[in-house]
């Protein structure tokens, strides 16, 4: 992948008014070049934000795999050239297969973050509704580890998902949706005015991993403060 920086001053402000269509601030599908098989961390400007032990790895494939479990656990972050102001919105996109056994402990795996501990639009991995069956998906805010709203269907371990939603910085309200069907959101977590900057993955305990490709993240055509502007 072939990315254009254009540095731009960290105050300048790019209004509704002025921008006619989304702005991709960060898109990759996690293949060669810029990608190689190891330590996602160092790579495409992944950065360590937490932890030390069990590294997040590029996978042959090309995709970013997750495990969760014991022991310290490295969580990575990307910065998206831009942090969030008021009437700003952020949306993402991912793919993501889950395994693991059942039932799935509740762990989020990603989401926004800003300069330094809020993490908003925690994307959950949870038990599911029915015993027998695998998982199911959730979403939650920055207040709370545990989500916020969890989608009635249950999911299977091994299949192909296609997660997208978004983070409002004027309502503090995420949304989730799978292969783009009906959102679930955090409303009764809405946890506004924060300035989310990087999108994260996160490995913590937990009995399940995530194997992520094709992930995108745009913001919408209303105000974001720019430290840079990348096009592919």
């Amino acid at each position: 992948m072939r990315r254009l920086t254009i540095l731009m001053s960290a105050a300048l402000l790019i209004m509704a008014s002025a921008v006619s269509a989304q702005v991709t601030l960060y898109q990759t599908d996690f293949e060669n070049p810029p990608f190689s098989a190891g330590d996602l961390v160092g790579q495409d400007g992944w950065v360590n934000h937490s932890g030390s032990g069990s590294l997040i790895q590029v996978i042959a494939g090309q995709a970013v795999q997750l495990v969760q479990g014991g022991g310290s656990r490295e969580d990575a972050s990307i910065d998206l050239g831009a942090t969030m102001v008021a009437g700003a919105v952020f949306e993402f996109s991912f793919d993501v297969i889950v395994n693991g056994t059942a039932p799935a402990t509740t762990i989020y795996f990603a989401h926004f973050k800003d300069a330094g501990t809020g993490f908003n639009g925690r994307i959950f991995v949870v038990a599911a509704n029915v015993g027998t069956n695998d998982f199911t998906f959730a979403i939650g805010e920055t207040s709370s580890s545990t989500p916020a709203a969890t989608f009635a269907t249950d999911f299977n371990f091994g299949q192909s998902y296609t997660l997208s939603g978004s983070y409002s910085f004027d309502t503090g309200v995420s949304t989730l949706s799978v292969d783009g069907g009906t959102a679930i959101d955090s409303t009764i977590q809405a946890d506004p005015s924060q300035g989310m900057q990087f999108f994260a993955f996160r490995q913590s305990g937990g009995n399940t991993s995530m194997d992520i490709d094709n992930l995108s993240v745009t913001a919408n055509p209303l105000p974001v403060e720019l430290m840079s502007f990348s096009v592919e």
